[in-house]
């Protein structure tokens, strides 16, 4: 562990959403067919394996092993769980700047974002139209209103399309205008930027589903970045997510944790897109999540009574995991390298104006995330080590793993449906809920 041409957009009707429109002078856009990469296939892996994870609640164990391992199970993961939804490529504010342009990692490949002076986001492939060199390399950013391919040269505006291309002048009817950038579908939700690579999705928003109207109390879109976390962790990126979503293990290794919050408190929520999440109390003593449970920042204008006195852990599909607190907001942004290596970003949000005052400290919330973090990381990463055993085996599930449930058995219907399904929803579960 180691720390295209007239591209616009349009809002919903109410105006969380702000979404890239496709260049209308992309040939698959003119001929009336939408650009697809992808195709419905059956994941990699024996159904007899998934049997116990498709099981009812009660009945129901957790993934095998080469769900963790696998790296052809993996790439499927990456076409139809990243490249076939919405990835999130992290805050719009933080990724790119007026007049700049960014290559980001997204599923299998990049993507070059750039924003020109007017404001304007576009995304594109990151891919050269001659011969498909990276205009940029992943993380990389740079400055100006010109995009060069360090390649041969050839040279692109900011909206995408082809400036020059050096010695093409010879063939007989070769057009810079049918020779832009390749667009990829972005959209915005609340200050988080997302693309949906293969362009087969349905709009974000029905993919947020109900978290969008859930998340308006905290209003993420008016909130900065104060405190960014990054971590090499060596497990499957499924771990993580299944980690977050249960306190069965707090009581073990979250001692700070549960000084704050008590680890058998909460119910999970009912979602009517692709997320699982619910919510925890805190401690009669305690304001927030810190390592003193005392706060730094005013409790948010908004939140009804019960919202200040609850913290939520809610996973977006497939990489965003959100944490609204009463002061602030934390998110952990996953981004799989490999079947057993992701790169976490985590970041504490506050309040604009909060955050801008001389005397505002934030530590008290990212120290206290890094500590359980870490902690967490160190958990994950002993599982992924099994999980490569022939004498690894499936495990039967806590009562109070019902989230976690509810994440895996999605997984695993996907991987049998050969396409993302949407999650069960806890009301449907035959448990009486905590």
């Amino acid at each position: 562990m180691t720390l295209i041409p007239s591209v616009w957009y349009k809002t919903d009707q109410s105006n969380r959403f702000l979404t890239h429109v496709w260049c209308q002078t992309d040939r698959s856009k003119r001929d009336g067919r939408r650009w697809s990469l992808i195709h419905s296939e059956a994941a990699p892996i024996d159904r007899e394996l998934l049997g116990p994870s498709l099981a009812d609640f009660r009945e129901s164990y957790t993934l095998p092993g080469v769900a963790y391992t696998s790296p052809e199970l993996f790439a499927w993961e990456m076409r139809h769980f990243f490249d076939d939804s919405w990835t999130c490529l992290g805050r719009v504010e933080g990724l790119i700047a007026p007049g700049m342009r960014r290559a980001v990692r997204a599923g299998q490949g990049s993507i070059l974002l750039t924003r020109d002076e007017a404001g304007s986001l576009h995304g594109f492939f990151n891919i050269c139209r001659h011969r498909g060199h990276e205009l940029l390399p992943v993380g990389a950013s740079a400055q100006g209103a010109l995009i060069e391919c360090p390649y041969h040269g050839w040279t692109y505006r900011i909206d995408g399309s082809l400036k020059s291309a050096p010695h093409l002048g010879y063939r007989p009817g070769f057009q810079v205008s049918e020779h832009c950038l390749v667009p990829v579908r972005i959209s915005e939700w609340e200050g988080w930027l997302f693309a949906n690579v293969s362009g087969d999705s349905g709009p974000l928003h029905e993919h947020v589903g109900n978290l969008a109207a859930f998340m308006e109390a905290w209003a993420p879109r008016q909130m900065v970045e104060v405190s960014r976390m990054d971590y090499l962790v060596e497990a499957n990126w499924k771990l993580i997510h299944e980690n977050y979503q249960e306190c069965y293990h707090c009581s073990e290794i979250h001692p700070e944790l549960c000084r704050v919050s008590p680890p058998t408190s909460g119910v999970n929520l009912d979602a009517t897109g692709i997320w699982v999440g619910g919510w925890m109390d805190l401690r009669e003593d305690a304001e927030t999540m810190s390592l003193t449970g005392k706060g730094g920042a005013p409790i948010l204008v908004g939140l009804s009574e019960q919202d200040r006195r609850r913290v939520y852990y809610l996973a977006l599909f497939p990489n965003l995991l959100i944490s609204p607190h009463p002061d602030y907001v934390l998110t952990h942004r996953l981004e799989p390298i490999s079947p057993t290596r992701t790169r976490v970003e985590c970041r504490t949000l506050f309040e604009r104006g909060v955050a801008a005052r001389p005397d505002f400290d934030g530590r008290y919330a990212s120290e206290f995330w890094d500590v359980t973090n870490r902690q967490d990381w160190a958990a994950v990463e002993s599982i992924q080590r099994s999980a490569a055993s022939p004498g690894f085996r499936p495990g039967p599930i806590s009562e109070m793993e019902d989230a976690v449930y509810l994440f895996f058995n999605m997984v695993a219907t996907s991987y049998v449906e050969g396409r993302l399904v949407r999650p069960k929803n806890p009301s449907m579960l035959s448990k009486p809920l905590r």
